[in-house]
């Protein structure tokens, strides 16, 4: 029992060293953060999952089971018309036709941000610009069929139709610190973490979304 106690005490008196050993700057600067894990996206079947590489040029496609990639979903390196190296974000159409991919973001809160928006053909393995529009986009929001995507830029909703490649105004009434159509203000944002009202339905012809007037609010 001594030598369990005496082991004890040793063992408390190391940690207690080697915590002495810990300085304020080494927190602050995160030496010591924890790791985390990359954003993904599942795919719609549950058996795979999306992530960017480590250089931020291609889209991976690996499987939850053996953690192994699969495929290559995207790659700014060999996609026909691509005109950019790298980009910061991505997501992927219900149909997993289409990855639409963002770059030049702009943190507006907490949650929400807008980008310049491109999308890729996956099966002509082509990128378009997604609008041209000169605002930047914000809350992209896929068809279930993955045909359609509608987004919002300057408080107005937008609806783009891939087959066609052609788009249309939702909304013309947008404006800043009055009407906002499809996306939220700051407090919903703050206080629900929600950025995006507006929705597909299932049957792909209607889309329903929320205006908001903040006409009568003052600024603070």
């Amino acid at each position: 029992m001594k030598k369990i106690y005496l082991l004890t005490t040793f063992i408390l008196l190391g940690l207690s060293l080697y915590a002495q050993n810990y300085v304020l700057k080494e927190i602050v600067d995160g030496a010591y953060k924890p790791e985390g894990v990359k954003p993904m996206v599942s795919s719609v079947d549950g058996n795979y999952y999306y992530q960017m590489d480590d250089e931020n040029t291609a889209v991976i496609k690996f499987n939850y089971a053996t953690g192994e990639a699969a495929d290559t979903l995207f790659n700014t390196k060999k996609a026909r018309e691509c005109t950019f190296d790298v980009f910061q974000g991505f997501l992927v159409s219900p149909d997993e036709n289409r990855v639409l991919i963002y770059k030049d973001k702009e943190q507006l809160y907490r949650h929400s941000f807008k980008a310049n928006y491109f999308y890729h053909d996956v099966r002509r393995n082509l990128v378009r610009k997604l609008t041209q529009n000169v605002s930047k986009q914000m809350i992209p929001t896929f068809s279930p069929d993955g045909k359609m995507l509608a987004y919002v830029a300057d408080n107005n909703i937008w609806l783009a139709k891939f087959d066609f490649d052609t788009e249309s105004q939702v909304t013309k009434d947008g404006e800043f610190n009055k009407i906002i159509n499809g996306a939220t203000d700051w407090v919903y944002e703050e206080e629900f973490a929600i950025t995006r009202l507006m929705e597909f339905s299932p049957d792909n012809n209607l889309l329903a979304f929320v205006k908001t007037d903040e006409s009568e609010v003052k600024e603070f």
